[in-house]
């Protein structure tokens, strides 16, 4: 894979400065708090809770490119890991997490230009476990 891969947590409203961190491979590109807007974005478009209750705790790892407007490129969105064993939970938790990161970047996600090289290929993960009220 050509460019830099972002590792980005998306979990619970309120997320803390912890759920906000994005490392570059080399270093360069996203600051945290470009990674922080880019997270919250995506969160506000994730319903775990429309997902029945076996695959609301499934934590996954998604790949997908994105072109240089920052709109995620609809057919690069792929699975990458799972915590879950039972394929159907999973299938429906990556549609959920897919159609966040399609839905909430179809006008282009809010990203620096200048750093395109740096989040060109995305890995974001997906952790259910902060977006309930317990």
């Amino acid at each position: 894979m050509m460019g830099f891969v972002y590792r980005l947590i998306c979990a619970g409203l309120l997320a803390g400065p912890a759920m906000a961190q994005a490392t570059a491979l080399d270093g360069s590109g996203l600051t945290e708090q470009d990674a922080a807007a880019f997270r919250t974005q995506m969160q506000a478009c994730w319903n775990v809770g429309a997902l029945p209750a076996d695959a609301q705790d499934i934590v996954m790892r998604v790949r997908f490119t994105m072109a240089p407007t920052g709109v995620p490129v609809a057919d690069s969105l792929e699975l990458v890991e799972t915590s879950s064993q039972d394929a159907a939970h999973t299938e429906l938790a990556f549609q959920a997490a897919r159609r966040a990161v399609i839905r909430c970047g179809a006008g282009g996600y809010d990203l620096p230009a200048a750093a395109f090289a740096s989040w060109e290929h995305v890995e974001v993960t997906f952790d259910p476990s902060g977006m309930r009220v317990r």
